[in-house]
């Protein structure tokens, strides 16, 4: 077998491998490329989400929807600015009311879970950077 290209979204783990998500400065979700694949693999045409908190786990569950219902937030892919993060939630008012880490871009690992029956992205703010939060 002769060599090959290098591909994350194409390893064993297949489109979980780079899944992540940032929390802006500002308290904007974006959204990695693996993260993107996972969330249109669970509901494709998803034009807005949910956005859950656990409080006891401090866990952030995202739930793609078809349409709006109160509380969803515009899910938005951000265009070639950013190819490797191509998909953003504003959610300001959100990471404010849970005191989500802001001021600081912090990057969290992406996994898929269910809700109910709800097929969701979930991602653990005990873990940021691959290092364990206080």
């Amino acid at each position: 077998m002769g060599f090959e290209v290098f591909d994350r979204d194409e390893t064993p783990a297949g489109a979980a491998a780079g899944a992540a998500v940032v929390i802006g400065g500002e308290g904007a979700l974006l959204l990695s490329k693996g993260a993107k694949k996972l969330l249109d693999g669970i509901r494709p045409s998803a034009k807005m989400v949910e956005l859950l908190y656990d409080r006891d786990t401090r866990r952030v569950a995202i739930r793609p929807l078809n349409s709006a219902t109160p509380g969803s937030k515009r899910f938005s892919v951000t265009g070639s600015g950013a190819p490797e993060w191509p998909a953003m939630v504003e959610a300001a008012e959100f990471s404010r009311a849970w005191k989500l880490p802001m001021g600081r871009q912090q990057t969290f690992t992406v996994t898929q879970d269910k809700v109910g029956p709800d097929q969701v992205l979930v991602f653990d703010l005990r873990e940021a950077n691959g290092e364990a939060v206080a």
